[in-house]
């Protein structure tokens, strides 16, 4: 697949980019549809952070003819594709399609761009900020924090299936950067996650706005998908597309944290470190 970069999001510290996709040469007329769109993280755009690794390069990376997801490993280029493959591999596809890519920036990740409305009702926002009196009945409250003018908000989430969802794919590949923006309902109503270059680290790391779930027993669905992507992490084609882009310590790592879940039977409470990434959104 080939991108075309038509402009850059400013949205966080590192470099993401708009782009559409360029039809093959040969490619029939499309009747005036648009092309579609893509967010582009490229790896140079990244910047440098002191607990997680540059890059590992695996020795499949020199060879050539190497995939492109190889010439990515341990990045958070890689990162984000790899959760991208746990979700789709345990059936939940909560994460939009995310795939390796060399553009014109260099090699990096594409996401499918979601279609977020501007004039979103607020009061059906995944994650936000509530009074302790207007919170809505399929919120739960994850911290009550004290504003500057001596009021009390509470930071809570929705608690729908699809949300309990991304809460449990944190927990599964180690997410410490659980903001509220990344927790997106895109305009046909489907809530979606985003942002999943902090993950997989070997180190308990969960940083989450997702707290309401915890010790919560799960149920029949979720420990069956859990127990058939152990199934293909361990020994099935997942395997193999994990370690063209992570370390072999965080692969196995990812397994330990799906057998802990298996073993408790619950999702999972804090772990003891400060539980909620910064800025909450």
């Amino acid at each position: 697949m080939e991108v075309r970069i038509i402009g850059r999001i400013r949205s966080g510290s590192n470099a993401v980019f708009l782009t559409e996709e360029v039809p093959p040469p040969g490619a029939t007329d499309t009747d005036g549809e648009s092309a579609p769109l893509w967010v582009h993280k490229p790896v140079r755009g990244e910047t440098p952070l002191h607990d997680f690794p540059a890059g590992i390069l695996p020795p499949a990376a020199a060879v050539p003819g190497a995939s492109v997801a190889s010439k990515l490993a341990g990045t958070l280029a890689a990162r984000e594709i790899a959760a991208y493959r746990v979700s789709h591999a345990a059936g939940w596809d909560v994460v939009p399609e995310t795939l390796p890519i060399i553009s014109a920036a260099g090699p990096g990740m594409i996401q499918r761009f979601l279609d977020i409305p501007t004039d979103a009702d607020p009061e059906h926002a995944p994650v936000d900020l509530y009074t302790p009196e207007s919170m809505p009945s399929d919120v739960t409250g994850v911290i009550a924090l004290d504003t500057e003018d001596g009021d009390t908000m509470v930071l809570g989430h929705r608690t729908t299936a699809r949300i309990r969802t991304i809460a449990l794919l944190d927990a599964v590949i180690n997410n410490s950067d659980r903001k509220g923006g990344h927790v997106l309902r895109s305009s046909d109503g489907t809530i979606w996650a985003i942002d999943h270059g902090l993950a997989f680290h070997t180190d308990p790391k969960i940083r989450s706005v997702l707290w309401g779930f915890a010790e919560e027993p799960l149920d029949d669905v979720e420990r069956s998908s859990l127990r058939a992507l152990r199934a293909t992490c361990a020994t099935g084609s997942l395997r193999d597309e994990l370690a063209e882009l992570l370390a072999p310590e965080e692969v196995d790592a990812l397994l330990e944290r799906i057998d802990s879940l298996l073993d408790a039977g619950t999702f999972p409470p804090p772990n003891g470190g400060f539980p909620l990434p910064w800025p909450l959104f």
